[in-house]
């Protein structure tokens, strides 16, 4: 039902789950950190011993120990499975190098399974969003159950966020003249299509503004609307008044 979906879009543990599975980050060490999620990742094999499941599958056991500690691993663990197996292959120990790539492997697919319905969310949210941009009436294709509903601002947020980068990057070429032999700093800003003959984009500052002025709208009149945010979890009301605080800044240069 919806409840489950909504939990499915942020996963957790209880408080006895994660007290038992969370690093002590003030003394933990890197190995540490690998073998612990190795452990966890670990069950018993069909021929009695222990390892990582066939692929693709996961252990219970594994899902718990990654949400405990998910706010420290993600992207950087990824990051140091795949480095810890190149250290093993680079000294010839080909076996410890096989057995961590399939640690790795199933880290990667831990987090998809993990994430897999957040992104699910997303993506139906962007279908509902994305033909009806620019539309004021946002009632008519914002409604639904929670999570869907919470899925629709996501969307709407991030649209906010990336129309306003289109900005202060139109900004940056409106008040920098290209220097003549061209730097880094210029032709690494911003979408470099822009560069293109006829480029597909929109980039000069009076698009990107017109935009991202519309977009700002929509989600205004989305999180005004009580009907649409006023039952929202405490968790995107914060992540609301926190963007609301960084848009103030970034308006004020600051």
């Amino acid at each position: 039902g919806p409840q489950y979906r909504l939990a499915q879009m942020f996963p957790g543990v209880p408080p006895d789950i994660r007290e038992k599975y969370r690093f002590d980050w003030t003394t933990v060490t890197v190995p540490e950190m690998v073998e612990a999620l190795k452990e966890a990742c670990s069950v018993k094999l069909q021929d009695g011993s222990r390892g990582i499941p066939p692929h693709p599958s996961v252990a219970n056991k594994a899902i718990d120990f990654v949400l405990a500690n998910r706010d420290y691993l993600g992207r950087r663990m990824k990051k140091t499975l795949g480095r810890w197996t190149m250290h093993h292959a680079s000294k010839g120990d080909f076996e410890k190098a096989k057995e961590w790539k399939q640690v790795w492997k199933n880290f990667l697919t831990l987090e998809n399974h993990i994430s897999a319905p957040f992104r699910q969310i997303l993506q139906d949210a962007e279908g509902r969003v994305g033909p009806n941009f620019g539309n004021l009436d946002v009632r008519s294709f914002c409604t639904g159950e929670l999570y869907e509903r919470i899925g629709n601002y996501v969307v709407l947020k991030g649209m906010v966020a990336h129309w306003q980068q289109k900005v202060q990057d139109a900004i940056f070429y409106e008040n920098n003249f290209e220097p003549e032999e061209g730097s880094v700093l210029y032709l690494g800003k911003g979408d470099p299509r822009r560069y293109l003959a006829d480029s597909p984009i929109l980039w000069s500052l009076q698009e990107c503004s017109q935009v991202f002025k519309r977009a700002q709208e929509m989600c205004d009149l989305f999180v005004g609307d009580e009907e649409l945010f006023g039952d929202f979890p405490p968790e995107i009301v914060f992540l609301e008044e926190a963007l609301k605080i960084n848009h103030v800044l970034a308006e004020s240069g600051t």
